[in-house]
Formats: structure tokens, sequence, C-alpha cells
């Protein structure tokens, strides 16, 4: 009888230590946002908001860029068709960690046939990036510029890094 009721101790202590264990294992509510667009004529945006340590920054970037956002900052950048068909363009939220610094990023794109792209605002929080991923899959390359607006959400100022990289 001891016995059984050492081992049911024993099996109870393991069962709650799973059970605490558990939190551990769940998924950031913020990681891994992610929008697919279709914008017609062969040209298809993918919009992520992901741990910055996920985003591998290219070799050269083509547009590197230091900013703080106080309360907002907006900015654009061109693509050109001999570039490449294939733009990242990311927006980091430089806060520290545990801050609770957020951001707001929206990312709008015009081309120079007039049409236009913009989806909705993303929050980003600390040591997130939020990322547009565009691809002309008819090879042409994209002529378009991106239009971005940051905005501080809850404090008097963000500082963000911005890049981009348009290949092939």
């Amino acid at each position: 009888m001891k016995k059984i009721k050492k081992l049911t101790a024993l099996l109870l202590t393991l069962v709650m230590s799973l059970a605490l264990a558990v939190p551990c294992f769940a998924a950031d509510n913020n990681a891994g946002i992610e929008s697919y667009y279709d914008l017609g004529n062969g040209i298809t945006a993918v919009i992520t908001v992901q741990p910055a340590d996920n985003v591998p920054k290219p070799y050269a970037p083509r547009v590197d860029v230091d900013r703080t956002a106080s309360p907002t900052d907006s900015f654009s950048y061109p693509l050109y068709p001999s570039d490449g068909t294939k733009c990242d363009a990311h927006v980091m939220n430089m806060a520290p960690l545990r801050s609770g610094i957020n951001m707001s990023v929206h990312f709008d794109v015009v081309f120079n046939n007039g049409q236009t792209f913009s989806p909705k605002s993303f929050t980003v929080a600390p040591r997130y990036t939020a990322t547009i991923n565009l691809v002309d899959n008819r090879g042409n390359g994209l002529d378009c510029e991106i239009f971005v607006d940051v905005a501080v959400m809850n404090a008097d100022s963000v500082d963000f890094n911005y890049w981009h990289f348009q290949g092939d």
C-alpha cells in the first residue's frame, strides 16, 4: 500500500510539472502575422510581422536607414524595373524588448501605371519587423514607389530601422 501511495504521488508530481511547463511552448501571439495579396498583372505582395531575429538582412541593402517617429514619420523609396522583379522592404521597431513601445506600420505601393495598393496597418511590437515582399511574376521588374508611415502607439517616440533590397 505504501508503494502505491508513493507511486501515485510521483505520477501526480510529473503530471503537475508537465502542466506547468505547457506555457513555455506557447507561441507568441504577435509572431508570424502574414497577409497575402494578388495585385493583378502578375504582381503579388506578402506582408509579415515577425521577430526581427527571423528576418535576415541582405548583404548589401539598397537602402538602410535609422529614423525616429516622434510621434509619426513618413517616407518613400522608388523601385525601378531595371533593378529586379522582387523587393523586400522591412521596418524594425528598435525599442527595447520589454519596453511595451509599439508602433503602427502602414505600407502604400503606388505603381507608375497608376495602380495603388494600400493594405491595412500593422502593429509592430519591440524588436519585431514588418515586411512587405513584392514580386513581379511576369519578369518585367518592379516599377513603383513604396510609401511607409510609422506611428508610435504608446510613447512619445520610437526608433526604427528601415531597409529594402530589390533584385531577382
